[in-house]
């Protein structure tokens, strides 16, 4: 028997497998909660695109549209404290 989709609703016959896969994919990233680089709780949520709000203690962050944190923006974070070290 299929596995059962979560957000199936939003399908429609001319839409794929495979783009079904990615949608649920990035939905399941949207409405999670992340830790918190301040306080350290896992309260973080998405407001609205890109923008990510901290329920514990009110800080709001710049992030992905869908992730809070995207694999470049590790990577410039990790450049950037190297060069705060270095300096």
């Amino acid at each position: 028997m299929a596995k059962k989709e979560k957000y199936s609703y939003l399908r429609t016959a001319r839409y794929g497998r495979k783009i079904r896969l990615l949608f649920n994919k990035a939905k399941k990233q949207q409405t999670q909660k992340y830790e918190c680089p301040r306080c350290g709780k896992k309260k973080v949520k998405r407001e609205s695109f890109a923008i990510w709000k901290c329920n514990s203690c009110n800080s709001v962050f710049a992030g992905g549209a869908y992730r809070f944190s995207t694999p470049e923006g590790q990577t410039v974070f990790r450049l950037l404290s190297s060069l705060k070290k270095n300096v």
